[in-house]
């Protein structure tokens, strides 16, 4: 995953992502109903010192996410 690179974060100022559920089998089949999905990807990007300026979640499946970096570092 890429952001386990999180020295590589402090250069960037602003982050803009989409997310997406992937299936726990590999069959696009069978999904985690209950795993937070939008929670988790928050919780991913404020460990790397980025504050949630807008977040959309089109739907329990996928969602998109405008950041910025308050520590960031030219």
């Amino acid at each position: 995953m890429i952001t386990r690179a999180k020295d590589a974060f402090k250069a960037v100022r602003f982050l803009t992502m989409e997310y997406h559920r992937f299936p726990l089998d590999g069959s696009f089949d069978f999904y985690d109903p209950g795993f937070d999905l939008a929670g988790h990807a928050i919780e991913r990007i404020n460990s790397l010192g980025f504050e949630m300026m807008h977040i959309r979640e089109n739907s329990v499946d996928a969602g998109i996410i405008l950041c910025r970096n308050w520590n960031w570092e030219k």
